[in-house]
Order: C-alpha cells, then sequence, then structure tokens
C-alpha cells in the first residue's frame, strides 16, 4: 500500500513530467506494434521471393560425369513421400548467351512445362509470350530481358560455354 501512495504522489505532484512518461512508452508501444505489423505482412512475400520458388531438394549423381535416371521406380517412390509436392526432372546447361555488347553467362534449365509450373507457377508470372515455349523457344527472365534489352520473339543465341574459344 505504502508503494501506491508514493506512485500516487509522484504522480500527482509531477503531472507534467508524469505525463511525458505516459506518452514515452505509449509511443514505444505504438511503434512495437506498427514493426511487428509491418514484419509480420512482409513475412509471406519474403519467404515467397527467396525459396518459394526454387527447388528445396536436388537430386545429382554421385560422380560429376554421370547423369541422373528418373527410373519409374524412383518417380512412384517420390511421388509416395507426402513431403514431397513436385518432382521436376530437369537438365541445367550452362551457357553463354551472344549478345551486341559480348555475352552473358545463363544457366538454362530444360524441363517438362508442366512438371516445372508446379515450382515455379510460371502461368500467373508470364510477363510476355507463353510459358509452354516450343522448339527452339526458351523462357527469359524479366530482369535478364530488361538488361540485354529483350523482346518476346527476338533472337537469342546461346553457345554451350565448353564450346567458348
Amino acid at each position: 500500500m505504502l508503494t501506491l501512495h508514493i506512485a500516487r504522489r509522484f504522480i500527482w505532484r509531477s503531472r507534467l513530467q508524469s505525463a511525458l512518461i505516459i506518452t514515452g512508452i505509449a509511443v514505444g508501444i505504438g511503434t512495437q506494434v506498427f514493426v511487428g505489423s509491418l514484419i509480420a505482412s512482409l513475412q509471406a512475400s519474403l519467404i515467397d521471393t527467396t525459396v518459394g520458388s526454387s527447388a528445396h531438394v536436388t537430386l545429382k549423381p554421385a560422380s560429376g560425369d554421370e547423369r541422373l535416371v528418373l527410373t519409374d521406380a524412383l518417380a512412384s517412390r517420390l511421388a509416395d513421400d507426402p513431403a514431397i509436392t513436385a518432382v521436376v526432372p530437369q537438365q541445367r546447361l550452362s551457357m553463354l548467351a551472344l549478345t551486341e555488347g559480348g555475352t552473358d553467362p545463363l544457366v538454362v534449365r530444360v524441363s517438362d512445362a508442366q512438371a516445372r509450373d508446379g515450382i515455379y507457377g510460371l502461368d500467373e508470372r508470364m510477363v510476355a509470350g507463353r510459358s509452354d515455349p516450343g522448339s527452339g523457344e526458351l523462357l527469359v527472365g524479366l530482369d535478364y530481358a530488361e538488361d540485354a534489352g529483350l523482346v518476346a520473339g527476338d533472337e537469342l543465341v546461346l553457345v554451350p560455354r565448353q564450346a567458348r574459344s
């Protein structure tokens, strides 16, 4: 009871100081609530941007010279695992894109369009063109297209990195 009496006396005699303390606490709590809400609302977007459209598990052959073949047995084992949401067999190739300014290193991923869309969701993210390229066609990321000055339908010459002289 003594502490309550001392606190009441302090608040009553130092009204301006008490008002400043209460205002400071209110501003601090308001700031924490605002920052917490901001972080919570950005979390889903950040996760989707950083890992949402990337493969979380990549199977590679034991040695670098071999190719991993997706057999029916392996495909059924992967499909039976409830933790696996999509299986996209793909081949990754290191290429050089020949441009007027020189060469640009690119990683080309060759895969089935329907299987690929299960991970990357390109149907919803396409800006121009179509998400299922035909023979001799490829999809190019928006950032690279803008940097290289490419639009849908432009030709892009690709050279395997090993063939570089």
